[in-house]
């Protein structure tokens, strides 16, 4: 039997994450100038999730996907904000 998932610092980190998404993308629809943050939050928190799968889950090929997507939304909201 496996034994329960304790909350660690990852774990915290991706609920932060994404409570921050959550409230960025409410926001975005009225300031426009926060959706590249929350494109930045976004692929952190991919980032983070492919962390914890890798080291809590054990998931090893979800793992490369997350962490590959995160850093694409960062490069895009970089290069977006930066070439307009």
């Amino acid at each position: 039997m496996k034994e329960p998932v304790k909350l660690d610092a990852g774990l915290i980190t991706q609920l932060v994450l994404v409570l921050i998404l959550i409230v960025l993308l409410v926001l975005s629809f009225f300031w426009e100038f926060l959706l590249p943050i929350a494109e930045i939050i976004a692929g952190l928190a991919l980032i983070v999730m492919g962390y914890n799968n890798h080291r809590i889950y054990q998931r090893k090929a979800l793992t490369i996907i997350y962490i590959i997507f995160g850093i694409i939304l960062i490069v895009s909201a970089g290069w977006g904000y930066f070439n307009g």
